[in-house]
């Protein structure tokens, strides 16, 4: 029964709702797995509550399942009981009173003084590489471009007598970005001590990799 009716909810995602393929094929594979997960109990939809549910989302964080997957599930089932309720086949919604999973740690919003000045003064000055992190991460800090904005930077692109950079942003949109005195030292600091070393062919690029070559976002 609970094969047939998963199959009676997709078939009205499709015609009902016109839902895109990578949604049906997620919901059908959410679903199934809980249809498993009730088979393994002797249970069916008509006698599903939320402290099922819970423990179904119990066991998904138990095995490892990412917040992002175990809302995902939710949000199936979720579905699945309303088309249930529609159809007069259940006689109520155990999902109503379900909150969503929460995520146990949340990336801070803006770092903090104490944990900025830790950052920039993480790389080692005494090491090539280590003057060139610290000359991006002055930058990064300085101007606010973004990574793919900071490695794609070229040598033409900056103007340090006169103390700014031009980089081009989204949408090819070029501007022009005022450097701070201490982001203009470190670079000056790489230009001198830490790029000749690093560079081993004709390269364009501010920042070289190890290997003397243009750095990737990653």
């Amino acid at each position: 029964m609970n094969e047939d009716l998963i199959d009676a909810f997709l078939e009205y995602l499709v015609s009902e709702r016109s839902a895109p393929d990578n949604t049906i094929a997620a919901y059908a594979n959410d679903l199934r797995s809980f249809s498993a997960w009730m088979s393994d109990r002797d249970l069916d939809y008509r006698r599903i509550t939320t402290a099922h549910l819970r423990e179904f989302t119990s066991q998904g964080k138990h095995s490892g399942l990412k917040t992002t997957s175990i809302n995902r599930r939710l949000t199936a089932i979720r579905q699945f009981f309303r088309f249930l309720l529609q159809e007069e086949l259940v006689d109520s919604d155990p999902t109503r009173d379900l909150a969503r999973a929460r995520s146990t740690a949340y990336l801070p919003e803006v770092l903090s003084i104490d944990e900025v000045d830790r950052l920039l003064g993480a790389p080692d000055c005494s090491t090539p590489l280590g003057l060139r992190d610290k000359a991006m991460l002055e930058l990064l800090y300085a101007t606010g471009l973004r990574v793919s904005e900071l490695v794609g930077l070229k040598l033409q692109n900056l103007n340090l007598h006169v103390g700014y950079l031009m980089t081009r942003g989204k949408g090819g949109k070029e501007r022009l970005v005022p450097l701070g005195e201490s982001a203009l030292a470190r670079v000056n600091d790489y230009l001198s001590l830490s790029r000749p070393q690093l560079v081993r062919k004709a390269v364009d690029v501010l920042f070289c990799s190890n290997r003397g070559a243009a750095m990737t976002r990653q």
